[in-house]
């Protein structure tokens, strides 16, 4: 197996991991519930930049939302059905930050063309 192919195939194991971690029926209590999930694009491939920041308000004004943000994806189209996405969070304390994660996921489902039924 080639490097680049090794490190393409890390990366997929670990946004599996981190969707895997933010897919349970769990909610976390001190964010707010989401409103309903539509699908927004066709993509079936992103290519995702994280960036930690422990700044929630650097967030807010990178996201274009004024307050609190706990994390957000900006998306461009790459080519048919691919994106390429960067998106800003707070790095999650370990493997067991379930709200930090469950936000991670949540990111990476924009990046794959998920919208918010309000942004539509």
């Amino acid at each position: 197996m080639t490097p680049s192919r090794r490190s393409y195939l890390e990366s997929i194991a670990a946004l599996a991991m981190a969707l895997s971690a933010s897919s349970c029926a769990y909610q976390i209590t001190q964010y707010e519930t989401q409103p309903d999930m539509i699908r927004g694009t066709t993509a079936t491939k992103a290519t995702i930049t994280v960036q930690w920041t422990d700044d929630v308000d650097a967030i807010g004004r990178a996201c274009g939302s004024e307050g609190r943000n706990d994390g957000c994806a900006t998306v461009h189209a790459v080519g048919p059905g691919e994106n390429a996405c960067t998106i800003l969070i707070q790095r999650p304390k370990d493997f067991n930050d379930e709200a930090r994660l469950k936000i991670l996921g949540h990111e990476a489902m924009h990046c794959l063309g998920a919208k918010h039924k309000r942004e539509l």
